[in-house]
């Protein structure tokens, strides 16, 4: 399988996966809705790469590698709790795959839409990296040509600056903010 066709099959995975979420949560349970999601976003995400982007790659790289697990960990947590609230019930949407085509430093983009069942669509736009072992796995996600990495290195950046434990502890602290919130 090509590169290409192996992004596509990545993120049509995750799509897949929310789908089942907003179908199957009240069902799973919260913490059986949370183990779901968190597999799926382990199955389909390249967590280092978009953590590093999030908080910007030299902060990242200059973790040792314990602090780099921590805060790994955190931005899981996060984005799983994210996805909960987001997906967690029944919506009147769609995922629709629009192409993919080569992106910066060897990733491939995947183009496709969240389809509202009234409005205009929501572009989601992934940039899926290959690993050295690999794995393929996303590192970024565009919300109508807005990088989510470069949105939370914005807000993040300062407190990864102050220290890996500082950081970790804020992820960690918002993941359970936005689960509490999502009730």
């Amino acid at each position: 399988m090509n590169s290409g066709a192996a992004a596509v099959v990545v993120v049509e995975k995750l799509h897949d996966g929310l789908n089942h979420l907003m179908q199957n949560a009240q069902e799973l349970g919260a913490e059986g809705a949370s183990d779901y999601i968190a597999a799926v976003v382990d199955d389909t995400y390249y967590l280092p790469a978009l953590t590093a982007q999030s908080i910007g790659p030299s902060t990242f790289r200059g973790y040792e590698a314990e602090q780099k697990a921590s805060v790994v960990a955190a931005y899981r947590a996060f984005v799983v709790s994210n996805y909960l609230s987001r997906f967690g019930k029944p919506l009147p949407i769609s995922f629709e795959t629009v192409g993919s085509s080569a992106g910066p430093r060897g990733s491939v983009v995947v183009e496709t839409q969240l389809v509202r069942k009234s409005g205009e669509p929501v572009q989601l736009v992934y940039v899926v990296a290959t690993t050295k072992d690999g794995t393929t796995g996303i590192a970024d996600v565009q919300y109508n040509g807005v990088s989510e990495a470069a949105r939370r290195r914005s807000e993040l950046s300062s407190l990864a600056r102050q220290g890996a434990d500082v950081l970790a502890d804020a992820l960690n602290k918002k993941a359970a903010q936005i689960a509490v919130d999502a009730e």
